[in-house]
């Protein structure tokens, strides 16, 4: 019945272990299966694992190493199947996971037998020594697999600093305890007392993941919260500008009725002489209210025009080169207004301050696909300075160039950040679905 207690605890120690190695190195788990459902199947494969393998306790022999080795890779190529990876990647990985099972089995090994001088038979061990040796390895191993986690997922645990430490100083905690020398005397002397410890001290470490995890989901999903929400003001102020646009379009239309009427009376009464200043005044209110950019799509034509009035208050030199056909352009304006408004703003924030600033964008139909280009001149004047990576670089709220990311995946394109010679530039590009359709420009 010990023997039967042991094989359970050290399943269930691998297979959260496992489980917690193949979510840090693989993307994602398959969305269908829910988390406790995918550790569920991780415990009961390792805990039919252990029935299987359980004719082999206590034998050390390289035959039944090598057996154990080979059980272990083609149960973890079948569990990685549970994630969205290549195959080179579940082979790959399938094969690192039993090799480092067995390095740190061979450490355990060693402290037992060399540091507190366990004397092993041949090709033989005692069954509970075995298992408690094995049940050290699978801590090595879960404390190995959480800081692989927080080497490849880093940007998660941010937001959860503290709680990270106290993930860390459990686990560390705990293989202190099991390594010191009166806990290791019980496991030669008494290795029923040293697998209740061990039990015990094993299942607050899983118990302690599993809340952090939930804990993470948690704060992730409050992070995606002050996301959107962030977005949703930002989509607000977009479209209040694109109604301002609007409204003062019809305005003018509404104006130059009148204008018309006032020009029809003046030629019918011959005043010749009045129709010329006044028609001077209507055409500086044109230019002072009217779209100056009129490519046909609201979006740009209204986001690229008050880009044009703050440029020219701010002496910022604008070059634009909007050449597309309207008909095929492959985003709605509810993505369009994402990516050509956060691209715009970033360029703007960016050159705010700097002497001889330039932004160029370019909104372009060119072999088959839509394309925005935004450039911005971006100056460092202390090169010791210099941000490490360019395409995390958001001179907005932050939130800008991951929405445009997200914006431009969601229509099938991708972003392209780049900065060269002083010049930080971001480049949308989408296909267009039929690019028959599209209109050769020159």
């Amino acid at each position: 019945m010990q023997m039967i207690f042991l094989n359970l605890l050290d399943s269930v120690v691998a297979g959260t272990s496992t489980f917690i190695f193949f979510q840090s190195i693989f993307s994602k788990k398959q969305s269908k299966f829910p988390y406790l459902i995918v550790l569920f199947i991780f415990i009961c494969s390792f805990t039919a694992y252990s029935w299987i393998t359980s004719i082999l306790n206590g034998n050390t022999s390289i035959l039944a190493t090598i057996i154990r080795l080979s059980l272990s890779f083609f149960l973890d190529f079948a569990l990685s199947f549970l994630f969205n990876t290549n195959l080179r990647t579940r082979i790959l990985v399938s094969i690192i996971n039993p090799i480092l099972l067995a390095i740190f089995e061979y450490f355990s090994y060693f402290i037992i037998t060399s540091i507190y001088s366990y004397n092993a038979q041949k090709n033989t061990m005692d069954s509970i020594v075995f298992t408690n040796i094995s049940l050290m390895a699978k801590l090595f191993f879960l404390i190995f697999s959480i800081l692989i986690h927080l080497i490849w997922k880093k940007e998660t645990f941010i937001h959860s600093l503290s709680y990270t430490i106290v993930l860390l100083v459990t686990p560390l905690l705990s293989m202190c305890l099991l390594l010191s020398k009166p806990i290791l005397y019980l496991n030669i002397n008494i290795p029923s007392a040293y697998f209740i410890l061990a039990a015990f001290v094993l299942f607050i470490n899983i118990v302690n993941y599993i809340l952090f995890y939930n804990v993470l989901e948690n704060e992730e999903l409050c992070f995606q919260l002050a996301v959107q929400k962030e977005q949703i003001e930002f989509q607000r102020s977009k479209y209040e500008q694109l109604g301002a646009a609007y409204k003062n379009i019809r305005s003018f239309m509404h104006d130059t009725k009148k204008h018309l009427f006032y020009i029809e009376n003046c030629v019918s009464e011959k005043k010749y002489d009045d129709i010329i200043p006044y028609s001077k005044e209507i055409m500086h209110d044109l230019e002072s209210r009217y779209c100056t950019i009129n490519t046909g799509n609201l979006v740009v034509d209204a986001f690229v025009s008050n880009l044009l009035l703050q440029t020219k208050a701010q002496g910022i030199t604008l070059h634009t080169n909007l050449k597309f056909d309207n008909s095929t352009i492959p985003v709605n304006d509810y993505h369009l207004t994402i990516i050509l408004g956060n691209l715009l703003d970033n360029a703007l924030n960016a050159c705010n301050g700097q002497i001889g600033a330039q932004i160029k964008v370019a909104v372009r139909t060119v072999d088959g696909t839509f394309t925005i280009h935004v450039a911005n001149t971006y100056v460092i004047a202390d090169p010791q300075k210099a941000p490490n990576d360019f395409e995390k670089i958001d001179f907005i709220h932050g939130y800008g160039l991951k929405n445009v990311k997200d914006s431009a995946e969601a229509c099938g394109g991708f972003c392209v950040i780049h900065h060269e010679n002083d010049v930080y530039s971001a480049t949308v590009i989408i296909p267009i679905l039929n690019p028959d359709r599209v209109h050769k420009f020159i």
